[in-house]
């Protein structure tokens, strides 16, 4: 670290709890969260500021904050949600993000970095190993707004020199994050299980089939801090562990590491729309492990650490 800098993270979210955590604890960064609608407990009050609407509110808060690095990390990365309103969801991952593109390349004083929490969602299904340079063709909704966002930010680059890097995340997962996601919602039913003293449980999931890229959340915002620090401006990364496995897989390994027999109970509302036009979602890391990054948490070990959480919430 070349000294502490400061960090502005746009949304406050579960993602922006717990990178502000990790740049406050790990990088001792002075760090502010601008929020909408949602004051998330898990951050500090004094760490929080009201997200203006406008461009011009945005430049000043610029101003008044001089943050060195910013991050956007907002809006719902759950589909339902998204599917739901997607008018809201175009405000957040697309206007908002025009507001502050604008207001920071305006800033007398520019800014280091700009981040952009984009998604693999944008991808072309393949069952091969995605790299930064494949195609682009998402099936979705949430792929086809991150698609936008993405190029929105980057024009911003291209156009006025904005030193935006984007972060093409694959799915992340740790302590905390809502039980609607696939692995909380394993680790959540797991620990029901033990708490009532069973040796096996009817575990409730969608495609059980689709295989994914899983990656810690704390080495998620490890690599957010590596792009902050020695991303090239311009350039998009993955963010993801390099290894893909089945939803069947994270079942049975989180009743294996705590004893338990498993049976599966598919059910139909927990199926993503077009989840069957991708069954497998696995990226490369190789260019963002050429920045000096490494993740250190394994599956088991996440799995792990999640059922124990929630065993531990629901004990006090």
């Amino acid at each position: 670290m070349d000294g502490a800098k400061r960090l502005l993270c746009v949304g406050s979210g579960w993602i922006a709890s717990k990178l502000t955590a990790h740049a406050t604890e790990a990088c001792r960064w002075p760090c502010h969260v601008a929020y909408q609608n949602f004051r998330n407990t898990a951050i500090a009050p004094e760490q929080m500021v009201q997200l203006p609407r406008t461009r011009e509110g945005f430049a000043n808060l610029l101003q008044e904050l001089k943050p060195d690095y910013i991050v956007y990390a907002l809006g719902s990365g759950f589909v339902f949600d998204i599917e739901a309103n997607l008018g809201k969801a175009i405000e957040d991952n697309v206007v908002t993000l025009a507001h502050v593109c604008e207001a920071a390349a305006s800033m007398g004083a520019p800014i280091k970095k700009l981040l952009v929490v984009g998604s693999a969602s944008i991808y072309e299904p393949s069952e091969s190993a995605l790299g930064e340079d494949a195609a682009i063709a998402p099936i979705e909704n949430y792929g086809m707004l991150k698609a936008v966002q993405e190029r929105v930010a980057l024009s911003f680059h291209e156009r006025h020199g904005l030193p935006v890097v984007v972060a093409r995340q694959f799915n992340t997962s740790g302590i905390g994050q809502n039980r609607r996601f696939v692995l909380p919602s394993i680790a959540n039913q797991v620990a029901e299980t033990l708490r009532g003293g069973h040796s096996g449980l009817k575990l409730r999931l969608g495609d059980t089939s689709a295989k994914r890229d899983f990656l810690a959340v704390t080495d998620t915002v490890a690599a957010y801090v590596t792009l902050l620090e020695h991303a090239a401006a311009g350039s998009v990364y993955n963010v993801c562990s390099g290894a893909t496995h089945s939803v069947a897989d994270l079942a049975q390994r989180a009743c294996r590491l705590f004893g338990l027999e498993v049976e599966f109970d598919v059910q139909s509302n927990l199926v993503r729309k077009g989840e069957h036009r991708r069954p497998v979602l696995l990226g490369s890391c190789e260019r963002l492990r050429s920045l000096g990054w490494e993740p250190h948490i394994s599956l088991d070990s996440l799995i792990r650490e999640m059922v124990e959480a929630e065993l531990a919430v629901n004990t006090r």
